[in-house]
């Protein structure tokens, strides 16, 4: 059975969501926390982040901005502001 509509989830990893759901993938609003304390808040489609939201990092940075439909993404924005905050 597919999940759908809104719904709370705490996966074996130790991470959750909260938020939307459609055919068993994140889809709309929600809110995905990581076990190391990074987390994710904004739109969903299809199981990826999507357009707009927030992302923070367990130190406490975050980005918000535009999202692109990618496992990495969060990666690259890290290696950023980790490069800027070097320079300061």
């Amino acid at each position: 059975m597919s999940r759908n509509g809104y719904h709370a989830v705490t996966f074996d990893d130790g991470s959750t969501y909260t938020g939307a759901w459609r055919d068993d993938k994140r889809h709309g609003q929600g809110t995905n926390t990581w076990a190391d304390g990074n987390s994710y808040t904004g739109a969903w489609r299809d199981g990826k982040k999507h357009r707009h939201g927030t992302f923070t990092w367990a130190s406490g940075n975050s980005y918000t901005g535009a999202m692109i439909s990618s496992s990495t993404l969060h990666e690259v924005i890290a290696g950023k502001i980790s490069r800027a905050t070097n320079c300061i």
